[in-house]
């Protein structure tokens, strides 16, 4: 490739995937890859050489070489999600459709939310209470909320019933999985060619260094670090 060529320029993006190391060639694709950033850090020791009132660097040698990587994304599939949550595999919940479904809470007070037992409600009724005026629900999170100005007193107990839809849920938990290697496969694309421009390849840690904002502006955008514990072996496409 000449010097002036367009190809000699890089305007790329970047496909992620990775692979538990118990089954190394097994990946998942991690989606949508915003940023692709290599960040080494190297500290380097100084030989220092003693002038005329000062000293002089002479020498630099490295000491430590971090090579690190990272990846934004904003796919939260199975796997970016038991990360971001410093957790393994989920689990499989499901909440069973429920018809005129009985529940009762004890010990309510004005101004504050109880959780019924369900999500996604179709409808819901307090007996002997009006909606609006006595309580208000959300019908997507089960929450019902107690009004102040209404009729339920403090350390009051509440019943009634609700028709419910059937939920699965995918279940986290924390803190059971805080540190995890994996095989990386880094490719970078641009519009030159449909190969790869670059396949970078090595075994590495991962966890979550940002996890983004969740402002209602725009998606979650959390941030991965690859840290590589083998010598990364990257492979260029030569293009003639």
């Amino acid at each position: 490739m000449n010097i002036g060529d367009f190809r000699t320029r890089r305007k790329v993006t970047g496909k992620l995937y990775l692979a538990d190391l118990t089954t190394p060639t097994q990946f998942r694709n991690w989606g949508n890859v915003l940023l692709v950033k290599q960040e080494p850090k190297i500290d380097r020791a100084q030989q220092l050489t003693a002038q005329k009132g000062f000293v002089q660097v002479t020498h630099e040698e490295p000491s430590k070489v971090d090579l690190r990587y990272t990846i934004k994304f904003d796919e939260l599939h199975d796997d970016a999600l038991a990360l971001l949550h410093l957790s393994s595999a989920a689990t499989t919940v499901t909440q069973s459709a429920g018809t005129a479904t009985a529940w009762s809470l004890s010990s309510v007070s004005p101004g504050y939310s109880y959780y019924v037992g369900a999500m996604g409600l179709t409808a819901f009724a307090v007996t002997g209470k009006t909606l609006n005026t006595d309580y208000t629900y959300d019908a997507g999170s089960g929450m019902i909320y107690i009004v102040p100005s209404g009729t339920i007193a403090a350390s009051s107990s509440i019943a009634g019933t609700y028709t419910s839809t059937a939920q699965t849920f995918k279940q986290y938990t924390e803190l059971t999985r805080t540190f995890r290697q994996v095989s990386v496969q880094l490719d970078t694309f641009d519009q030159a060619t449909s190969l790869p421009r670059e396949r970078v390849t090595f075994t590495g840690e991962v966890y979550i260094s940002d996890y983004g904002d969740n402002d209602g502006q725009k998606y979650n955008e959390p941030t991965l670090m690859l840290l590589a514990i083998t010598a990364p072996v990257v492979n260029a496409l030569e293009i003639s």
